[in-house]
């Protein structure tokens, strides 16, 4: 599955932009919007920009009555998709078979929200469609109906809700309207007990897809422990690829008053609890999408990671960084290897964490619960 992917991307970089410019310029220039009863939304990526997407999904579903909504998306980023009432088909960007299905699909519209890769735009010429949508960058704007322009200092989500605003009947802004995701359903066990236990909890996301995104274990102790001995129990979060460094920092932590739920929830399940949670303090990471939708108050650390393109807004969410010369240094999905040995993260102290967290949970906690005292 993973190895599919590279391959895509490989290809995407190597004959994207020739085939690109091989593909015949939009013609159509601003046409009238008729009656839009199918949609095609293309989001390939990880669970982050999955996640931004789901606002403007569900205003599409509220204001255009019996519209029927279709994302073409990885494996990697399906589990968001699956997890809310406001898309209708899951198609798969790697699986042949997948693929196929779509060109026999006929759609009003197709929203590219890609904004790096050369072969969605491609694609989106090739598939039937009445107009089509999408950013204008890295010269992809040619191919499209319509083209709306991009920044990197522009919130993630806005930037989704600006391309779909600009042609369909919806609030102008972006407008939040919780909850995203399916509830009740999915629920483990394992959740139910922890919500019953009287004593509060903190979720810990301690992962990152990128390796210039982790914080230090023993960064991630220090505020473990301030948060307990403040009379919080601490959940450790994480996928598969989490459950090394998680089952690392149990041991530093000395198993009391931690749970480490890595590798145990799903993406649904995961949002149940974040729900139950009083606070997320995460990376940089695509969880951390997943507790705002989730209405849960977060920290998170930001280093080479563009903050104003992915930090959460509003009063219930803090922002650490440390606004160095040379970050946040990633441009269109990557980031380059980091030659100062990651100071963007490292210089973030466990205390900062913690004091930051405790502030933000005496004023946020009261709201969300009874008060345990």
């Amino acid at each position: 599955m993973k190895a599919r992917i590279r391959f895509i991307k490989a290809l995407d970089g190597a004959i994207g932009p020739l085939l690109l410019r091989l593909v015949p310029r939009s013609g159509t220039g601003h046409p009238p919007v008729f009656n839009m009863r199918r949609i095609l939304v293309m989001r390939p990526g990880g669970i982050g920009d999955a996640a931004l997407l789901l606002p403007v999904l569900k205003e599409v579903k509220k204001c255009i009555s019996g519209v029927k909504i279709d994302v073409l998306c990885e494996p990697r980023n399906a589990g968001v998709f699956k997890a809310t009432p406001y898309v209708d088909g899951i198609f798969f960007y790697d699986r042949p078979i997948s693929l196929s299905g779509l060109f026999r699909q006929s759609y009003d519209i197709i929203f590219d929200t890609e904004q790096s890769h050369f072969l969605t735009a491609i694609l989106s010429c090739m598939l039937k469609a009445d107009l089509r949508i999408g950013y204008a960058t890295q010269d992809r704007g040619r191919v499209y109906d319509r083209a709306i322009p991009y920044s990197h200092s522009r919130y993630e989500a806005e930037s989704f809700w600006d391309l779909f605003s600009s042609i369909l009947p919806i609030s102008p802004s972006l407008q939040w309207d919780f909850p995203y995701f399916s509830s009740g359903k999915d629920k483990d066990d394992a959740i139910d007990r922890i919500i019953k236990v009287e004593q509060p909890f903190v979720c810990f996301f301690p992962g990152a897809t990128v390796k210039e995104r982790f914080w230090p274990e023993s960064h991630w102790v220090k505020v473990a422990d301030h948060l307990r001995k403040a009379g919080y129990r601490v959940v450790l979060l994480g996928g598969g690829a989490e459950i090394p460094f998680c089952k690392r920092l149990v041991s530093q932590m000395g198993n009391q008053g931690i749970i480490d739920f890595s590798g145990k929830f799903s993406l649904l399940e995961t949002s149940g609890l974040l729900k139950e949670a009083a606070l997320l303090v995460s990376t940089d990471s695509g969880i951390l999408h997943v507790g705002v939708l989730s209405d849960t108050p977060t920290v998170s650390l930001f280093g080479s990671g563009i903050a104003e393109k992915w930090a959460p807004r509003g009063v219930k969410h803090r922002i650490i960084r440390k606004d160095l010369p040379c970050s946040p240094c990633t441009r269109f999905g990557t980031t380059p290897g980091c030659q100062n040995k990651v100071i963007c993260m490292t210089e973030i102290t466990g205390e900062e964490v913690a004091s930051c967290s405790l502030e933000l949970l005496k004023t946020e906690y009261p709201k969300r619960f009874k008060a345990t005292s």
